[in-house]
């Protein structure tokens, strides 16, 4: 898979899943809804860095919006680049 990197022009730190890859649409697959590419990235991210933030929330959380995973450091974003290309 491939992950672009973005400068940090926001308080995050983003990287961003290749558009052909991350597939916006919800398929039933196997009879149950949700088993996208993305649901497997956003539970490995769960169990490395916790919960998911809320935008407006705390600090110190990852979020994702869309194909694009903020992060508040700069290693943390590194760390999913390595484990996700």
């Amino acid at each position: 898979m491939q992950v672009e990197l973005e400068e940090k022009t926001t308080e995050y730190y983003i990287a961003a899943v290749e558009q052909e890859e991350y597939d916006w649409i919800f398929k039933m697959n196997d009879g149950a809804i949700g088993k996208e590419p993305w649901v497997t990235i956003d539970t490995w991210c769960e169990q490395t860095f916790g919960e998911q933030g809320v935008w407006g929330g705390p600090a110190g959380q990852w979020k994702r919006m869309g194909p694009k995973y903020f992060f508040q450091t700069d290693q943390e974003r590194m760390f999913f680049v390595l484990r996700w290309t």
